[in-house]
């Protein structure tokens, strides 16, 4: 921060701060600026949230890791166990419409992060559970059991364990991965919900997963659960 340029300065920290994904931002003032006057020190204040236009989902940027060939599409038509892995971006985009043809068309479990409950409804035949909460093991070994994992806006923050899983990653978010927590083989840059109806509407097939099959999975999810239950006693 410097006397002479508070102003475009706080606006670019408070942009930066709203801007997706939000997060904090530093602002490092030395000794001598703490003590002098500001100049020209009115704030102008920049739009404090992002409602992103729906777009064609051909704007999108797609990156692919070097040495691939295939595009997202292609991937996406040969998996045989897809999973969608959603989180708080996807919330952000008011990606739910979008999220859940998707998951419907492609026949594809949608696993949420903690910070994304809701995204789908819990009650959807392809919801598939809250990665890292109760009866985590459930869940890791359905995304162990995956070929081709749709990360849709989700946040790395939200994992408490390292990502080890052989799946092929499709990283669809408004910003690309420069985290590399979990290493993405194509990564699709642009609105989250044009992209997740794009995925839709290029599909050639049939659903992989059954919804007898993600029943099955959330009966073994709730079984899990409710394995050390105590009767007439408090339980976690």
């Amino acid at each position: 921060v410097e006397r002479g340029a508070i102003e475009p300065t706080m606006r670019k920290a408070l942009r930066t701060a709203a801007a997706d994904r939000p997060g904090a931002v530093h602002l490092s003032v030395g000794a001598d600026v703490l003590k002098a006057d500001a100049q020209g020190a009115a704030v102008r204040l920049p739009a404090d949230s992002v409602t992103p236009t729906e777009a064609a989902a051909g704007t999108a940027a797609v990156v692919r890791a070097p040495g691939t060939t295939t595009s997202p599409l292609d991937v996406i038509r040969a998996a045989k166990r897809p999973v969608i892995l959603a989180g708080i971006s996807a919330v952000r985009a008011n990606a739910t419409p979008a999220l859940t043809r998707l998951a419907e068309v492609i026949g594809a479990p949608v696993i949420v992060g903690g910070m994304a409950k809701g995204v789908i409804s819990e009650e959807h035949p392809y919801f598939g559970g809250v990665i890292e909460m109760a009866s985590g093991t459930v869940i890791w070994d359905m995304l162990r059991g995956a070929d081709v994992v749709i990360t849709a806006g989700f946040d790395a923050i939200e994992l408490s364990k390292s990502w080890t899983l052989s799946a092929k990653v499709i990283h669809v978010d408004s910003f690309a991965n420069t985290d590399q927590i979990i290493p993405s083989d194509h990564e699709v840059i642009g609105h989250i919900p044009s992209i997740l109806n794009w995925f839709a509407e290029e599909f050639k097939g049939n659903p992989r997963w059954s919804e007898a099959d993600v029943a099955a999975h959330r009966k073994a999810l709730r079984d899990e659960y409710y394995s050390g239950r105590v009767s007439h006693a408090m339980n976690p």
